[in-house]
């Protein structure tokens, strides 16, 4: 088994302390000036799991809950029950946000349909 032996590479100087730093200081600034100029890489994903809708349908109490039930029969627990409590039995349009995981549809408005 053979041993390892150090490269012979001549030994390079260090700069004298005052141009390290000053090289350091410069450096950084032109990092953050690198990093914004690629702000594609520093945005984070896009939000996936909810998703801005307007949907119609009836407002009606299950389990519960008061959700908006549509016409193909799929039932959103609304966000704020107090002001579903007032549309229960009535035909309405919700515009809000569907927050996938949970089901639950944050109500940005609601009005009556005739």
């Amino acid at each position: 088994m053979q041993e390892p032996r150090p490269v012979n590479q001549p030994p390079q100087p260090l700069p004298p302390p005052e141009s390290r730093s000053g090289q350091s200081q410069e450096s950084q600034p032109s990092q953050t000036q690198d990093q914004s100029r690629t702000p594609n890489q520093q945005q984070p994903e896009p939000d996936t799991t909810q998703t801005a809708l307007s949907l119609t349908g009836t407002v009606m109490k299950a389990a519960g809950k008061f959700v908006l039930q549509t016409a193909d029969s799929t039932a959103y627990i609304l966000d704020d029950q107090e002001k579903a409590r007032s549309y229960e039995g009535k035909r309405v349009k919700v515009t809000g946000t569907l927050d996938r995981p949970t089901g639950i549809l944050r109500i940005s408005s609601i009005e009556l349909l005739s």
